[in-house]
């Protein structure tokens, strides 16, 4: 990971502060910058059952730490980054001292939820959440505030801005799952589906 900057994201500063001592020690490396990882809506971000007010029909609510749902965020299935760290090694000319930066998808909380609603037939909502929202993300403990700060990271980083390469992520490994993909195939630990 880069260094966050004024964010002070530990989560990011300890991996680019690894990432510093192997590029100043002079050892051959090659650096894997990681996105979001869709497993994560399995497990802590696991989308909520909830019913509808008006007509009592079962909907999903899908989030990504209070992040307004039409943020931008990269993001690929942390299942798949061995066979860049794969490639690194059998290629090991073509990588050494280089940085992939790693991105398959460039989502919205709401275009996920477009695409899981498509996949699965569920109905699945996008929290609509605001900026204020997210600020009051961080009032309830230290790894919260952490996890603000990583939200503000993604929000200032777009796709316009550069900070991962979706043509080489892609380019070297084409079958890399997209979201929808993941969905397909992990739709009943996302959903809790039977």
């Amino acid at each position: 990971m880069e260094h966050s900057g004024d964010l002070d994201i530990w989560h990011f500063d300890s991996k680019a502060r690894v990432n510093d001592y192997l590029i100043n020690s002079g050892i051959g490396r090659t650096s894997i910058y990681t996105a979001g990882y869709y497993e994560n809506w399995e497990m802590q971000l696991k989308p909520k059952r909830q019913l509808d007010e008006k007509s009592g029909e079962p909907f999903y609510l899908l989030e990504f730490n209070s992040i307004p749902p039409d943020d931008e965020f990269f993001t690929f299935s942390g299942r798949d980054t061995g066979a860049w760290v794969a490639l690194a090694f059998l290629r090991p000319k073509d990588f050494m001292n280089r940085d992939l930066k790693l991105v398959v998808d460039w989502l919205t909380t709401r275009k996920m939820a477009a695409i899981a609603s498509n996949v699965t037939g569920l109905d699945v909502r996008p929290v609509e959440a605001t900026m204020e929202d997210l600020e009051k993300t961080q009032e309830k403990g230290e790894i919260f505030v952490d996890l603000y700060r990583m939200s503000l990271y993604y929000i200032a980083h777009p796709s316009s801005s550069g900070v991962r390469d979706q043509t080489e992520t892609l380019k070297l490994f084409p079958d890399a799952m997209t979201w929808e993909t993941y969905v397909k195939t992990h739709a009943d630990k996302i959903f809790g589906l039977p």
